[in-house]
């Protein structure tokens, strides 16, 4: 048995909320290890990572093969792709015009990972590469957003550690490189966590539900890992 969703569900859906907390919260991390904290600089990257992940790279993912089940038309992507990837060139120029040509390069580069990955070009969807550029990648980076210098060994270790829970999350979610059209029409999947039952007007509310109580415990554990990292920061 399947449901469906209305159109603004979809939307709601193709955000990926839990997924992009989580890449947030690397975010905030690399901020707060800094020895300095620029708020603009932050807003701006949080909005970056908005339009760019949330906007463009997830509505990439989404036209390629329909993961998530949506009846959104194509077009719609397409305007959401655009729009995304225009607010996030313009705010990472802008980065690159205020502060140094450094935080443009950083930008291209996290793109093509971000982009290559969800494109499955030149063996960029693999486990590794999402987790450096969906975890290790934003933390540092942001770190150097902040204090414009060389990351220290305790942030590398941090990186590091978002890695790890990268990891964790693949295991949770199974195996990234499954293919819809390989499991849409089986009863069960093969992808080693049941989250391919994916038809092709909806997806199993067995699947919803386990979907969001793994969100749901990824969420909390960022959460703590963050505020750990800011309360450091101050010295509370």
């Amino acid at each position: 048995m399947t449901f469906k969703r209305s159109y603004w569900g979809d939307v709601l859906v193709t955000l990926h909320l839990p997924r992009a907390a989580c890449f947030y919260s690397f975010i905030i991390i690399g901020t707060f290890l800094s020895p300095v904290i620029h708020w603009d600089r932050l807003v701006l990257s949080l909005l970056a990572t908005f339009c760019f992940l949330q906007l463009t790279a997830y509505a990439v993912d989404e036209l390629k093969g329909r993961h998530c089940g949506t009846t959104i038309p194509d077009k719609h992507y397409r305007y959401r792709a655009i729009i995304g990837l225009i607010g996030a060139w313009a705010i990472a120029i802008y980065l690159g015009v205020i502060i140094n040509y450094t935080m443009f390069i950083l930008s291209v580069f996290g793109a093509f990972m971000i982009l290559g990955y969800n494109y499955e070009v030149l063996g960029l969807h693999s486990r590794l590469v999402f987790m450096f550029s969906w975890s290790f990648f934003p933390l540092v980076s942001n770190y150097y957003l902040h204090s414009l210098l060389v990351p220290t060994l305790t942030v590398i270790i941090w990186g590091v550690v978002a890695m790890v829970f990268a990891y964790l999350h693949i295991i949770s979610y199974g195996n990234f490189s499954c293919k819809v059209s390989t499991c849409k029409d089986k009863p069960r999947d093969d992808c080693h966590g049941n989250l391919c039952e994916i038809r092709r007007y909806g997806i199993t509310r067995e699947t919803h539900r386990l979907q969001r109580k793994i969100a749901n415990y990824e969420v909390l554990m960022l959460l703590v890992l963050t505020l750990v990292v800011i309360i450091s920061h101050y010295g509370w």
